[in-house]
């Protein structure tokens, strides 16, 4: 092997370390302050950092996904991207810190007038970091973007726990969010050896913004379906259902999120090379997906099935309110991993513009689901997000078999190798664990995870097919590994 290729396997197994640690430093954050804050502090917080992730959509507009995509990208088209998303940042962040007032009319809640302009500089943080950290992936220097990574997750924890237990209540969650991209802001800027130039306006940059404004109306889509949900908790119930309804929806997205967002660096430009050598990007992807699905469908499958005992003993008996919520989202959640394999495929087919049309239709009957929902319970707020996770995921196929000419069958049978039997043992589980009482005997909830990971891992590898697809998709994974970082010298 190459220094070359050495250094990519090296960043790559970096990253991925990287993103393990992520994770794990985000659920500790889920424990840790779950214990010192009441589930109000988290509640009014998210109130606002739910227009957080609004600004964040528009302050993308789909730029850093085109700057990733583009094989021939020049540093004047990088650099107008970049000035351009930093100019968004500023300008979302000033109107966000101006909405505090109107925030407060909708939640009827005072404390909105000074959260809104207290996290608002996160969207110009944000916007600043963007290309610079495209440049990194671009080069395919992996360790600086993963070490940003981990810096972001574990200041946000050390600065908001430090002032939980100075008694700073919610602002410790405030300046922990500020904290944390802050950090990432500082590490990406120090490696990424990159300077933009002044902005000048030509028309390849046009047609960059113009095929980013695609991803970028699909992506503020999906914002709405996924997070009208926890304003309409806060608009009809209050900031303490807010607290309970996100951490269920949180316990959710940490995995999926620090999993698929930085994957997304390393498959785009693995399936471009593949794609270059002759090889079917369909199969790469297929092989993608098993590995992916698997990882996901195990995890929600043991957390699902022992919830019970699983997050009371986490998060304390405050936090039991948590359980139902979660069972019923984690379903979504197995959907919402094989939904980020359409969503590679639509970049690398560049299908930006047929995805924002999807997104119309699927995103609208979802943002319905969840408001007929929202007039029965809680519950019926997740089961709608849970729905809705399904439909986009097998609609997305359909659609895009259609539109693009995808081999979409060739994807529904091979996730259905992992849904049914990821279904049946979720189940069964759940079932052997109000059999067994496990959410009063941690022995017994220990035993019902075991059996459901066990039983998913063994229903795969019983299948030759399943062997098969198992050895594709680490020899997939390989390939990543070596493409990681640098060319080939």
């Amino acid at each position: 092997m190459s220094d070359a290729m050495s250094r990519g396997a090296r960043g790559a197994s970096h990253m991925l370390l990287a993103q393990v640690a992520r994770v794990g430093i985000q659920f500790l954050s889920v424990v840790v302050l779950a214990r010192l804050l009441a589930p109000e502090a988290f509640g009014v917080v998210a109130m606002v950092t739910v227009f957080i992730s609004f600004g964040e959509m528009l302050r993308d507009l789909g730029l850093t996904t085109i700057g990733l995509q583009r094989p021939d990208l020049t540093h004047q088209q990088a650099s107008n991207l970049f000035w351009i998303n930093s100019g968004l940042g500023l300008v979302t962040a000033i109107a966000l810190a101006a909405s505090g007032g109107l925030l407060a009319m909708m939640y009827q809640d005072a404390r909105m007038l000074l959260l809104a302009p207290a996290l608002a500089p996160v969207l110009l943080i944000n916007g600043v970091t963007a290309q610079l950290r495209v440049q990194l992936a671009r080069s395919r220097r992996f360790i600086p973007i993963a070490a940003s990574d981990l810096a972001s997750p574990a200041m946000n924890l050390a600065v908001a726990v430090a002032l939980s237990l100075l008694g700073f209540d919610y602002w410790a969650i405030v300046m922990g969010a500020l904290a944390g991209p802050l950090s990432a802001f500082v590490v990406i800027a120090a490696s990424a050896r990159w300077v933009p130039t002044r902005p000048r306006s030509d028309g390849s940059s046009r047609t960059l913004v113009k095929d980013g404004a695609a991803f970028g109306m699909a992506h503020f889509l999906t914002f709405v379906s996924q997070n009208l949900d926890t304003v309409i908790v806060g608009v009809r119930w209050d900031a303490g259902s807010v607290g309970i309804y996100s951490r269920a929806y949180q316990l959710l997205q940490v995995p999926v999120s620090s999993l698929v967002g930085p994957l997304s660096q390393v498959v785009v430009p693995t399936v471009n090379a593949a794609a270059a050598e002759g090889r079917p990007v369909d199969v790469v992807l297929q092989r993608i997906q098993f590995a992916l699905g698997l990882a996901i469908t195990s995890l929600f499958v043991v957390t699902g099935a022992t919830a019970d005992w699983l997050i009371p003993a986490m998060l304390g008996p405050d936090w039991v309110a948590v359980v139902p919520l979660f069972q019923i989202i984690a379903i979504g959640g197995v959907f919402w991993g094989f939904s980020n394999v359409n969503y590679w495929r639509t970049i690398i087919g560049n299908n930006g513009m047929q995805l924002a049309y999807y997104n119309l239709v699927s995103k609208g009957l979802g943002i319905a689901l969840i408001v007929v929902g929202s007039f029965i319970s809680i519950e019926a707020v997740a089961s709608a997000v849970a729905l809705s996770l399904f439909i986009n995921w097998a609609g997305g196929l359909v659609w895009f078999w259609k539109a693009a000419h995808w081999p979409s069958a060739q994807y529904f049978r091979e996730a259905l190798r992992i849904l049914v039997p990821g279904l049946v043992v979720y189940a069964v589980s759940w079932g052997l664990m109000q059999y067994v009482g496990g959410a009063e005997r941690w022995w017994a909830a220990i035993a019902v995870g075991l059996f459901a990971g066990a039983a998913l891992i063994g229903s795969i590898l019983l299948q030759r097919e399943g062997r098969e697809r198992l050895r594709g998709a680490l020899a997939i994974i390989r390939r990543m590994a070596r493409r990681a970082q640098g060319p080939a010298t």
